[in-house]
């Protein structure tokens, strides 16, 4: 009996040994494929956080933050009536997010054909490192429309201005023209184009996991964001009688151009600017660059008639003549040195220098003015300008 228990027990002792054996190679096999992919993680965590870092954090933010485009709208222009002279009318601008494009080529190729425009170009632009690039400013609601059809992830679109004019050629070159980026490139629409222009503004918004935009800001209330609108003195009746008769009056001489202002004497305010031949400032390229100035203020053009006044006040100041003085005209003719300066009418006999009240009044005005010599008469024109400007 005690043989057979001291057996038994180094039977007991050789089984536990063996399962203790066991167990330790199953743990430490589990312990060892624990260890395997503690190293995958650890060599995995390192090349994420590490090594590609700044990639992997760019797609995030691409992926999570969504870059919007708000642009304000250009300032209208007005004439004294309040009748429009220059109004924006929004149209969709195209624009794509060269990080959504799935397929370079096949989008490419299908935004090119709907579009209209060179595919290698739009290509170079889906391929770029940016965020946000144009691919059709102010497009035709058409093209718009096909396009929106394509339900392409990459392409956006955003509401941009283009300007209108709505009376055409009627006092376009006082009014100028944008351009392609809504900017002033003559007449007031270049002027005060600080005031006018329109302001684009790219700003931030979260999108949650649906992709619905968080915190979102109203970029539209910020003041630095603001434009104005311009009221001008110009009257849009008058100014088309002054452009009606001034074309008559052009084509009538046979005249290489001409321009006419129209003012109120009380206070100044300019009424009308006309010149001709003018342009339509909806299709400026399709006129001559030269008729694109407004020649109102960018000729030079002699005073004529308008400077009687000074000229006979001069006379008077330096007691050439009297106001009760009569002057032979000679029916319209006078001679000065070499050049015969002739009246468009002729018949003017005898006449005072207080009633001179016909155009060539002047002739007789450049007679007068010679007999006591050209600079005192001119000291006396600028002593005029003198005094006004600092009275």
């Amino acid at each position: 009996m005690k043989r057979y228990n001291t057996a038994r027990t180094d039977n007991e002792k050789a089984s536990a040994a063996r399962l203790r054996t066991w167990r330790n190679m199953r743990i430490g096999f589990i312990m060892l494929v624990f260890l395997l992919m503690f190293g995958v993680v650890v060599v995995r965590l390192f090349n994420l956080m590490l090594l590609n870092r700044d990639k992997l954090y760019s797609l995030a933010e691409k992926q999570h933050r969504v870059i919007s485009t708000y642009i304000t709208k250009r300032g209208n222009i007005f004439d004294t009536n309040g009748i429009d002279l220059a109004v924006s009318l929004e149209m969709d601008s195209i624009y794509a997010c060269p990080y959504k494009v799935e397929d370079l080529q096949s989008e490419a190729t299908l935004v090119s054909d709907v579009v209209s425009i060179d595919r290698d170009s739009l290509v170079r632009k889906l391929s770029s490192d940016k965020n946000f690039v144009w691919v059709k400013r102010r497009a035709n609601p058409s093209i718009v429309s096909m396009l929106d059809e394509k339900d392409l992830d990459s392409i956006g679109y955003v509401k941009e201005d283009k300007r209108f004019y709505p009376h055409g050629n009627l006092a376009g070159a006082v009014i100028g023209f944008v351009g392609t980026d809504n900017r002033g490139l003559a007449g007031l629409e270049y002027e005060m184009d600080d005031y006018l222009r329109s302001t684009v503004s790219h700003y931030i918004a979260i999108k949650d996991a649906s992709g619905h935009k968080l915190f979102e800001v109203d970029p539209s209330k910020a003041p630095a964001l603001k434009n104005y609108d311009l009221t001008l003195t110009l009257d849009i009746y008058i100014q088309h009688i002054a452009e009606r008769e001034l074309a008559r009056g052009v084509e009538k001489t046979g005249a290489l151009g001409g321009c006419a202002v129209v003012m109120d004497p009380k206070t100044g305010e300019v009424l009308a600017m006309a010149g001709y031949p003018g342009y339509d400032p909806n299709r400026f390229l399709d006129s001559p660059q030269e008729n694109w100035r407004n020649k109102a203020v960018s000729w030079n053009f002699e005073p004529g008639s308008t400077f009687k006044i000074f000229l006979a006040a001069g006379v008077l100041e330096y007691g050439v003549a009297a106001v009760d003085d009569v002057f032979d005209c000679e029916g319209g003719s006078f001679d000065v040195s070499t050049v015969k300066f002739t009246d468009h009418e002729s018949g003017f006999g005898l006449l005072s220098v207080s009633g001179h009240h016909h155009p060539f009044q002047q002739y007789r005005r450049g007679e007068t003015g010679a007999s006591h010599g050209k600079r005192p008469l001119l000291s006396y024109h600028e002593l005029v300008r003198i005094r006004r400007l600092y009275r």
